[in-house]
Order: structure tokens, then C-alpha cells, then sequence
């Protein structure tokens, strides 16, 4: 009798604590849109309740005796990112992975994918008849007048990152069941809201994504995870070999890069002149451990910004747990997943989002994940083998 009414007391407790960890999800959901479409960057209230929220499903589904050291290591070094930053951004990141060791991470992104779709259509509504914000802008882009639309965001490049998070999660949800005519038609509304917004990173990553969803739905050769899998890693790493290698030869040479350069003027255009700014940033700044204080001139390519802004540390393990992430999907033998990773890894390209948990794919592919006791059996594992083969 006592066994039964411990055993009722810990699933409400367990009950609690998810209670706990759904408002926290819900409440990043809220200010993933802030600075996009409604508010400003910073909803303070809304992230502390999640933070809040957060702590208390640790606290209560936590194994102390375990949990204690991790706890200790990566709340310190939280508190270190917001100490050097002033800003919450990592201590986010620990928290939200921290309590969502046991959860599902397909229900977290279905909330995310049908909560996009819901806020994108209300909005684009409101916008259409003028109650909320504007259905296009007529402005100065890349050096021409442009009309782009963003229906009812602030920016067309911030619509079309929300269309891409759709795009994403959406094949990664349900590109393994939904038909060729329904997928073709889903993504050629994708395409066309693309092409009004006149992003050329949205255009290219839509028509790069739709072409490895056709290959991995409808490939039937054994290699397939395999080419995926080395393809994307190629991909990524290419990248990131691109921007570092352009950085660095721009910074040696500082004072040579003008239009008149035709090889500069090429990776300008390419980039829409966002490697300018790298150019400014290598050549002014060296970056730090644990990044600057209200650093306010890193590139909006992704990994730039994060290096400067979150720091060496950070950056080293972000491409870190990318990696490992990626290569336990490959093991798995999850297609949809790689091709997520792959997708948010070259739209950091043109945003800075690898930071933030409510925007980042990669991170929230960790949920569910206990990754400290995956990479330990990992390597146990391998180091098992080894002596095994010896």
C-alpha cells in the first residue's frame, strides 16, 4: 500500500515537472518572434518565467547524487557567458537542455512548427488589411530600391527565416509520409513567399532542401544516409572553411578590398555584402574566451557572430555538439534529421540565430538527448572495441 502511494506521489510529481518544462517551451516560443514580428529583442518577464519554469522541472526530476557536477559545470560557466555578455543567452541554453533530457524533442517541434504556422498566418492576415505592421516594404536594399515582402514582420530577411523554420521542421516532422503532390505543392507556396521576399539565402536553401527531400524520400539506394550524411558534413565544413579563409585573406589584405576588386566584388555579391562586415571585424577586433559586452559589430553570418559574441569557448563547443548531434543521427539512420541540421547550419550564413535555442534547430534536436552520458558511452564504447581488437 505504501509502495502504490509513493509510486502516485512520484508520477505527480513527474507530471509537475513536465507542466513545468511546457510553459518554459511556450514562453521561448513567445519571444522567438520578438524583434520578427511583435515586440522588441527583449521580453524580459516572459524569459525569466520560462527560466524560472525551467529550473523547477530540474529540480524536480533530477538525480542529484548523479546530476550535482553537471549541474555545478555548466551553471558556472552559464553564469560566466552572462557575467562577460550581459545577456542570458547561454544560461538559457543549459537550462533548457538541462530539463529536457527526458522529453520528447518531435512534440517540441511540432508545438514550434504548428505554433509558427498559426502566429505567420495571423499575421500575414493582419498585415493584408493593414491592422498590424506592413505587407511590404519599398526600400534601399543591396544598393538598389527593392519591394520585398514580409508580411507583418519587421524585415523581409526575418519573414523568410520563420518560412524556413517552417520548411525545416516541416520535412523533418512529416517529409517521410506526405505525398509527392502534397510536398510539391507545400513547397512551391514556400518558394513563391520566398521570392516575394527576395531572399537569396530563403531561395537558395528552399530549392537546396526540396532537392535533398526528393533524395532521401525517393533514393532506394543503400548509401543513402552515407551520401547525406558526408554530403552535409562537406557542406557545413566548406562554410565554414570559406568564411574563415576569407576573413583571414581579407584581413592581410585590409586595404585592397574595394568594388574595384573583382574577386571581392564576386563574394560580396554572393554574400550580399555580409562579408564586408567580417572583413571590418577581423581586421578591428580579436575575439575572447568568453565573447564581449553589448558587442554590437560582429557580422550577421552566424558563426562570426557567435564567435565575437559569444566567445572562443562557445563557438568550440557549438561546432562540437553540432558534430556529435549529426553523427548520432547518421547512426541512427535519421535522414530527416541530418538534412535539419545541415538546413539551420547554412542559413547561419545570413542570421545570426546559433545562440538561441528557440531558433536553432541543432540545439533543439539535443532535447531528449542526455548528450554528457552519450558522449561517455560513446567513447567507452569505441575505447571497448579497441581493446577488443587488440
Amino acid at each position: 500500500m505504501l509502495l502504490v502511494k509513493e509510486e502516485k506521489v512520484r508520477n505527480k510529481i513527474r507530471c509537475l515537472a513536465e507542466i513545468f518544462f511546457w510553459i518554459g517551451i511556450f514562453c521561448e516560443f513567445t519571444v522567438s518572434f520578438s524583434g520578427y514580428a511583435y515586440g522588441g529583442y527583449q521580453e524580459p518577464l516572459v524569459i525569466i518565467i520560462g527560466m524560472i519554469c525551467f529550473c523547477l522541472k530540474i529540480m524536480l526530476s533530477a538525480n542529484w547524487k548523479k546530476d550535482i557536477p553537471l549541474f555545478v559545470v555548466f551553471g558556472m560557466y552559464g553564469l560566466l557567458c552572462y557575467y562577460f555578455q550581459n545577456s542570458a543567452l547561454i544560461l538559457r541554453i543549459v537550462l533548457i537542455l538541462l530539463a529536457g533530457r527526458d522529453m520528447n524533442r518531435e512534440k517540441v517541434i511540432k508545438l514550434f512548427f504548428w505554433g509558427t504556422l498559426i502566429v505567420m498566418l495571423i499575421t500575414g492576415v493582419l498585415s493584408f488589411f493593414g491592422v498590424h505592421n506592413e505587407l511590404y516594404i519599398d526600400g534601399v536594399f543591396r544598393n538598389e530600391l527593392e519591394r520585398r515582402f514580409c508580411f507583418g514582420f519587421f524585415h523581409p530577411n526575418g519573414f523568410s527565416f520563420f518560412v524556413f523554420r517552417l520548411l525545416a521542421f516541416g520535412y523533418y516532422l512529416y517529409g517521410e509520409q506526405l505525398p509527392f503532390w502534397k510536398g510539391t505543392i507545400a513547397y512551391l507556396i514556400v518558394f513563391s513567399l520566398m521570392l516575394l521576399a527576395n531572399s537569396k539565402m530563403g531561395i537558395a536553401v528552399t530549392i537546396a532542401c526540396y532537392m535533398a527531400c526528393c533524395f532521401i524520400k525517393y533514393c532506394k539506394s543503400e548509401k543513402k544516409n552515407k551520401i547525406i550524411y558526408y554530403g552535409g558534413a562537406g557542406v557545413i565544413l566548406a562554410e565554414l572553411a570559406l568564411i574563415f579563409t576569407a576573413g583571414v585573406f581579407m584581413k592581410v589584405n585590409y586595404e585592397g578590398m574595394h568594388v574595384e576588386n573583382v574577386f571581392w566584388r564576386v563574394i560580396s555579391d554572393l554574400t550580399t555584402g555580409r562579408l564586408a562586415y567580417v572583413n571590418k571585424v577581423f581586421h578591428h577586433y580579436i575575439p575572447s574566451l568568453f565573447g564581449y559586452k553589448d558587442f554590437m559589430e560582429a557580422t550577421e553570418v552566424g558563426f562570426i557572430n557567435t564567435l565575437y559574441n559569444e566567445g572562443i569557448l562557445f563557438f568550440v563547443i557549438y561546432l562540437f555538439v553540432l558534430f556529435v548531434i549529426y553523427r548520432k543521427l547518421y547512426a541512427e539512420k535519421n535522414a530527416w534529421g541530418m538534412l535539419l541540421v545541415i538546413g539551420f547550419s547554412v542559413y547561419s550564413l545570413a542570421e545570426a540565430f546559433i545562440p538561441y535555442v528557440n531558433k536553432n534547430g541543432v540545439w533543439m534536436m539535443l532535447i531528449g538527448v542526455d548528450f554528457i552520458t552519450y558522449i561517455v558511452n560513446q567513447w567507452k564504447g569505441r575505447r571497448k572495441n579497441e581493446k577488443n581488437q587488440n
